[in-house]
């Protein structure tokens, strides 16, 4: 909680849950500590996936983003791992931490640190295209789930 706007930026440096300018409404703080405590609860939300004949529990938390290709898609997490079937089916095990970018890729917004017109990066560095016409939906989400 702040009363300056040029401090906005250090607070997603931070992973701050949300940024709120004073003065701050009862219900503003209520609506932040309830998303807080429904992070919390999904803080342990697990993906079931079947990768090489191995049915594989990857935490939520650690998945970075989803790479769509062809009949296959690769999940990037601390390794990457190949699972057969559409980015819709994964997209709907997931929770509102992941957004859809283009026709290609779902990403965890936790690890997003920059979204610009054509592409975004994340805090490993990674950079993954923006597609014309998704930057706004990318970045509202964005604002929103933060």
């Amino acid at each position: 909680m702040t009363g300056y706007m040029e401090y906005i930026q250090e607070g997603y440096d931070v992973e701050a849950l949300h940024y709120l300018l004073k003065p701050v409404s009862q219900e503003k703080i209520d609506s932040v500590l309830d998303r807080a405590v429904e992070r919390l609860k999904t803080a342990d939300a697990v993906l079931l996936v079947e990768s090489g004949g191995e049915v594989l529990r990857l935490p939520l938390k650690e998945i970075r983003f989803i790479e769509s290709n062809r009949n296959y898609n690769i999940i990037h997490a601390d390794n990457d791992y190949e699972v057969r079937g559409t980015l819709s089916e994964l997209e709907a095990k997931l929770d509102e931490a992941f957004v859809r970018v283009g026709r290609s890729y779902l990403v965890n917004l936790n690890y997003v640190r920059r979204i610009g017109k054509t592409e975004l990066i994340l805090n490993t560095g990674e950079k993954l295209p923006v597609p014309r016409g998704s930057y706004k939906k990318l970045n509202e989400a964005f604002i929103k789930y933060f």
